[in-house]
């Protein structure tokens, strides 16, 4: 069986395009409906009922095309939303949260908004650390100033002795060549482990695209 309906992702904004862009490097066939909530960035200060909202809107939204999988591309609401999601929603809903735990590391860390450091995920990272800054310079398109290098390092501070550490919020991909100037520590970027669990799934449900070049269509809110 064949399916030539989109992947639909959701994020608080910009962030979520390092998922996309990991998805559609391994499922180049498959076509995209992309959704930055941009007009409630940043989801890391927002309280659970809010995000738990804006998520469920960015779902309807979603489901307002032909999609046969809504991948939730922010860590944030994959922590606060993700079961809701899935209860309500007809189609697969892949999280943040639902990829293997292969993170490896004598002692690793967490940075991450405060709702993805405060939850359940990746409970093997002995130390978390909320930067609650960092989304936004990404969100500003500000990678590579001194301001950005400064918050990278100050974000570092009480995380010297990590070997591992987990970005956990999707915009830090973005981020990841500056945070790898002030660390010692392996990164690791879940965004390839998404796509491969994405993979898996269409797979196991026959709903991979039988199309010889996908589509990728970007929208958000304002």
């Amino acid at each position: 069986m064949i399916n030539n309906k989109a992947i639909g992702l959701f994020d608080s904004g910009t962030g979520g395009l390092s998922v996309l862009q990991a998805i559609a490097k391994l499922l180049p066939n498959e076509n995209f409906v992309y959704l930055g909530d941009t007009a409630h960035f940043p989801y890391g200060n927002k309280t659970e009922r809010a995000i738990t909202q804006f998520s469920l809107d960015n779902m309807t939204w979603l489901l307002n095309f032909p999609v046969k999988m809504i991948v939730v591309a922010c860590n944030t609401a994959s922590v606060i939303a993700g079961k809701e999601l899935k209860a309500r929603c007809p189609v697969p809903v892949m999280t943040m949260a639902d990829i293997p735990q292969r993170v490896r590391g004598c002692n690793v860390g967490l940075i991450g908004t405060k709702h993805s450091v405060a939850g359940s995920l990746y409970p093997i990272a002995k130390t978390r650390k909320a930067c609650p800054n960092l989304a936004s310079l990404v969100e500003q398109g500000n990678l590579f100033s001194e301001e950005t290098e400064q918050e990278v390092a100050n974000s570092l501070v009480g995380l010297e002795d990590v070997d591992t550490l987990i970005l956990g919020c999707t915009h830090y991909h973005f981020l990841s060549p500056v945070i790898a100037q002030h660390t010692k520590a392996k990164l690791f970027d879940p965004a390839p482990m998404v796509a491969q669990r994405v993979k898996s799934v269409l797979a196991n449900k026959g709903l991979l695209s039988a199309k010889r070049q996908g589509s990728i269509e970007y929208y958000y809110t304002k």
